[in-house]
């Protein structure tokens, strides 16, 4: 049904080998849309665990949700972490799990609606806070700072005890494939509030962009009863939805483990590769000269257009597979 390429895992790893030093990390203190390094960190892991449990799609199908601050226009996540960082910044106490247990869809209507637009699914996203503040009140106390010192810079105990683990107590951090945790992981890691001691536990948290770009590079092969899918852009079900995202992250990982890239340090490669380059329907690559920068552009040209089959016109341009229903991702 699904296989993964172990040669083209070789091709690309070897690729990203060179461009090792070019990839630059994200450490997520933007002030348009993260707290101040200065915050305190109770606070900070406060806005992280909240941010991480509502990043999942933000719009409809076929449609987009773009909002203007002041004279800058913001689309998709960019505009949900921005509006989220007005809300911190008005009153940082609103994050805290007291707070998110007692929260109202019409509270997070006013979160996350600007001149008319809100955010898709207001009514599962509050209950997705309430569960968040409310388990955390029980298990954990009064911060969610408390949860990342219990795991003691662990993703993973045998104990059960790691972050990942403890995490998936909250319904928004349940998904099978790990994406929000791992998410999560990686962002409470870049500002400092966990110093990982097991990194061989990472794994790249697999969203869209990173099932879209290695479906492209030919890292997974589907099924002809998937790919069918896939290239018709009908919905999966849940059980194809984990199967396809599995396998994909373990092929990311074969090639972090063959390239010595860190999982989350690829994820901040990958992520801005899809949103800038390897596009939804028309990746840059088919227009000819790249006129984007990105550490996987050089010259103008997308570094892995020698082996991908997209560029090398062998095959049609995949988009990732639809799953909806969720709030995984």
């Amino acid at each position: 049904m699904l296989s993964i390429d172990s040669q083209r895992i070789e091709s690309i790893a070897s690729i990203l080998r060179g461009f090792l030093k070019s990839i630059e990390i994200d450490r997520f203190v933007d002030s348009r849309f993260y707290p101040s390094p200065s915050d305190p960190p109770q606070q900070v892991a406060n806005f992280f665990f909240v941010a991480v449990a509502l990043d999942h799609r933000v719009y409809e199908p076929g449609e987009r949700l773009c909002i203007a601050f002041g004279t800058e226009t913001l689309c998709g996540t960019d505009a949900l972490y921005r509006m989220l960082k007005e809300v911190y910044e008005e009153d940082p106490k609103r994050f805290e799990p007291e707070s998110l247990a007692r929260l109202s869809i019409e509270d997070l209507r006013r979160w996350l609606c600007r001149d008319g637009k809100c955010v898709r699914g207001l009514e599962i996203r509050a209950m997705l806070l309430r569960d968040l503040g409310e388990k955390c009140l029980k298990l954990f106390g009064r911060s969610f700072l408390s949860i990342v010192e219990r795991c003691d810079g662990y993703l993973r105990r045998e104990d059960g005890e790691g972050l990942i683990d403890l995490v998936k107590v909250f319904k928004a951090f349940q998904d099978p494939v790990e994406k929000k945790p791992f998410l999560l992981a990686k962002m409470l890691e870049r500002r400092g509030l966990i110093n990982v001691k097991d990194p061989y536990s990472k794994r790249v948290p697999v969203d869209n962009h990173v099932v879209r770009i290695a479906l492209r590079l030919g890292l997974v092969k589907l099924g002809r009863d998937l790919l069918t899918k896939v290239v018709e852009g009908r919905e999966v079900d849940p059980y194809e939805d984990v199967l396809i995202r599995m396998c994909i992250r373990e092929a990311w990982q074969r090639v972090c483990l063959a390239s010595s890239l860190d999982p989350f340090v690829l994820d901040d490669a990958l992520w801005t590769f899809g949103r800038t380059v390897c596009l939804v329907n028309k990746p840059r690559c088919l227009e000819g000269r790249i006129e984007v920068r990105h550490p996987f552009v050089a010259m103008g040209r997308c570094i892995f257009e020698k082996v991908c089959p997209v560029a090398r016109g062998e095959i049609e341009p995949l988009n990732e597979h639809q799953f909806w229903k969720t709030w995984w991702y």
